[in-house]
């Protein structure tokens, strides 16, 4: 293959199996060599059996084309001795560029990514953004999510459970007020709580199991202690429910009612303000 006796003499001396009770060596590519040392005395006698002489020299290649390295440059792994006796790391790999014949052959693809993608890069379980638009009939703006309706989400009669819809008038709400700036959790971390203290359903037609839905939020009226929403389900462009909930403002450690703080009050009042 062109290269120098030399090279192909240093190159092939194989390192003993490091496994105990194995009798044979391994060559660079990883293969039980059984005639190991008959290929070694031709080679030192001076007979290149053709066998032996074309193995060595691939060895060789190997040898010579084979390059570990961790991102940084430096060797990742535990460590060995490779063909020519000389230390080399040969446990994990963070990389691995091997050019045979010219060829270059990189890193394996990442196929979690790959899947991740072709399935549109979000997982089952995630929830979707929100959007929020003005709505000039009601003066305020609309929040709008897409859910859809989960098999522990139905009853007997294979129809959407009624207590269900409170669940997703809150998961409504909370991605709205988020969308104006004030996740709940802010609410709780500064020293207040917004309990729930009336709510009002209208059931208006059933979907079943795994029916997309579309939850509206929007605030319909804010007063010095209490904040009231309105929500709307619709599914395939018809009204599926509509309703509303009040809820108090009262601090974290007290159960009464206080006046909003300033800093809420103004937050939520740009749910009335044109975007």
């Amino acid at each position: 293959m062109g290269l120098p006796r030399a090279d192909i003499a240093s190159c092939s001396r194989d390192s003993p199996d490091p496994r105990p009770g194995w009798g044979y060596r391994q060559s660079a590519g990883g293969r039980v060599d059984r005639r190991r040392s008959a290929a070694l005395a031709s080679r030192d006698a001076g007979v290149p059996k053709a066998g032996a002489f074309a193995g060595s020299a691939v060895s060789a290649v190997l040898c010579a084309a084979i390059h570990v390295v961790a991102p940084d440059g430096s060797a990742a792994g535990n460590r060995g001795t490779d063909c020519a006796g000389k230390t080399m790391p040969v446990g994990p790999l963070r990389r691995i560029s091997m050019r045979i014949g010219g060829h270059l052959a990189s890193e394996p693809r990442k196929r979690t990514q790959k899947r991740t993608q072709r399935m549109g890069g979000t997982s089952a379980g995630s929830t979707p953004a929100p959007g929020i638009s003005w709505d000039a009939a009601t003066g305020s703006r609309v929040g709008r999510i897409v859910l859809r309706v989960r098999y522990a989400e139905t009853d007997r009669m294979g129809i959407a459970y009624n207590a269900h819809y409170l669940t997703w008038f809150e998961i409504g709400r909370t991605e709205f007020l988020r969308s104006l700036g004030t996740p709940y959790r802010e609410v709780e971390e500064r020293g207040y709580e917004l309990p729930l203290v009336e709510a009002a359903l209208r059931l208006r037609r059933p979907v079943a199991y795994d029916d997309e839905i579309t939850v509206e939020t929007r605030v319909d009226e804010i007063r010095s202690r209490t904040v009231r929403f309105a929500y709307r389900i619709l599914s395939s462009g018809a009204m599926v429910a509509d309703g509303s909930t009040l809820h108090a403002c009262k601090p974290a450690s007290e159960a009464r009612s206080v006046t909003l703080p300033g800093w809420l009050r103004e937050r939520v009042a740009e749910a009335f303000q044109a975007p």
